[in-house]
This record gives C-alpha cells, structure tokens and sequence, in this order.
C-alpha cells in the first residue's frame, strides 16, 4: 500500500544524516546515486529508491570502479532507500536509513536500454537441487562478494546460506571477510550490503558487530 514515504519525490535539505534503526528510521539530506556510472547500473529508476547517504554512493562508486578492474560487467543496483528514506510501500522492511543497497548477482551480458533496466528482473544463481551456485554464475558470485565484503565500510552482507556454505567449502585464502556473509534465505538472486552508521551521524542506531572469525561453523 502507498505510504507518504513515498510519495515524497526529493530528499530533505540540511546535511546527510541516517537516523534511527535500519528497520525503522529516516534518511535527512539524502543524496541521488547517478542511474549509470563507472562499474553500475539502476535498475527500475522509476521505483525512485536510488538515494542514500553519501557513504553508501562512494561505496557503490568504489565497487563499480573494482568491478571494472576485474573485467567483469557492471553491478546492476536495486533498491537503495527513497528520498527521506522511512518504510517502503512493499518488498523491504530496512532500507530505511540510506545505508542498504540490494546488488544483483546477475547480468545479462551486454549494452542495456532504458527499457530493460525497467522490465528486467533479477534471477537466481542457484541449483537448488544441486545446492551450489550453478557453474555458470560462481566465479562472478564469488568475486562480487569478496570486494564488497572486504570493504572496510560495509558491516554486512545478507546472502542465501548456500552461497555462504560453497564460498566457506572452496575459499582456502583471506577468509577473515567470509565473516561479514550473513546467511539469510530469499538472496539467492541479490546480496543486500549493508554500511554501518557514519561518524557524523549522531542518531544512527548501530547494530552490534559480528562475531570474530569467518562463521562458517555457525553456519553448519
């Protein structure tokens, strides 16, 4: 159902702030990610949840340029949060502090149109009889989530168990980011990054860390 969240179509002034929790709380001064840059694409820009705190679009930024580097095609962005951030009409209960971002393991392969990034949807990587990452899409997978995760800003990674338990089973070095994937069923065909607070965000309400150690054993 709509909500006045949104409906409202610009960010607030003042400078960027995320206030509250993750699940309940607000984006102040939020700041537009470009709809195509360097490494990433929007996809469906006319959901207008493509802002966030300045942390989150240098992040995005940082992983595109990485993602460029590594010869792989662009990280097709989802939702970020909505201008002023606060609950979505549907489909996330977070997102609402400017510090989420749902990335897409998928591509298509080549050039895509303002059509397609409307129309298309994210699919899954996974064989689920098999229970791994089909062939096809692992080494992407893997590589996707190895830079994101060790980027020092971001605190979590939600991902679907399977695809924590076949990176736990064939990553052998620099497994301390392997910590950050948080099993969590339905991202099978994304990975939900999440930031922690920033300095200068006074209201932000932090989430504890997690634990020391890759959390591969708790996973089994």
């Amino acid at each position: 159902l709509a909500n006045p969240w949104s409906k409202v179509k610009q960010p607030s002034d003042g400078h960027p702030q995320s206030v509250g929790e993750y699940s309940t709380g607000c984006l102040r001064g939020g700041q537009a990610l470009p709809l195509e840059g360097d490494g990433f694409i929007v996809m469906h820009p006319s959901r207008t949840r493509y802002f966030g705190h300045p942390d989150l679009l240098a992040f995005i930024r940082s992983l595109g340029k990485s993602v460029n580097i590594s010869g792989l095609d662009p990280v097709l962005v989802g939702d970020l949060s909505q201008p002023r951030g606060g609950p979505a009409p549907g489909g996330h209960s977070s997102h609402q502090t400017g510090l989420d971002v749902d990335l897409w393991f998928w591509h298509p392969g080549g050039k895509l149109g303002a059509p397609q990034r409307e129309q298309l949807k994210s699919r899954s990587v996974l064989d689920g009889k098999a229970g791994r990452i089909r062939d096809e899409f692992a080494p992407r997978v893997k590589e996707l989530l190895r830079l994101t995760a060790r980027d020092p800003r971001v605190t979590r990674v939600f991902v679907h168990p399977i695809i924590k338990r076949q990176l736990c089973t064939e990553t052998t070095d620099d497994r301390d980011w392997l910590g950050k994937l948080r099993p969590w069923y339905g991202h099978d065909d994304h990975m939900h990054v999440r930031l922690a607070c920033p300095p200068d965000s006074k209201d932000c309400a932090a989430q504890h860390a997690v634990g020391a150690g890759d959390g591969c054993k708790e996973l089994d």
